[in-house]
């Protein structure tokens, strides 16, 4: 379900800061995944606590999906920013 965001008038320079702070969080959470997954993936050995492991990587993938959501919803009022709509 969306809502729309009542906006009057175009702000096209927030419009962007908004669009790319959307893209700057989203390569964000690719950093953040990118090192969790390369730097403590080959650390993994015969005695790792695989439950602790299991817990640590569904909360990395709850986070990034709210990282996600977040990434979407700054794209969405971004958008919503630089429409020039004419009533």
């Amino acid at each position: 379900m969306k809502v729309a965001i009542p906006f009057k008038g175009g702000r096209l320079s927030l419009s962007h800061l908004f669009l790319f702070l959307g893209r700057l969080n989203f390569i964000f959470g690719s950093a953040v995944f990118s090192i969790v997954l390369f730097r403590h993936l080959p650390e993994l050995g015969p005695d790792t606590d695989v439950v602790l492991m299991a817990r640590r990587g569904v909360l990395m993938v709850i986070t990034l999906f709210a990282l996600f959501c977040f990434t979407l919803e700054l794209e969405r009022l971004g958008d919503a920013l630089g429409e020039n709509k004419r009533e």
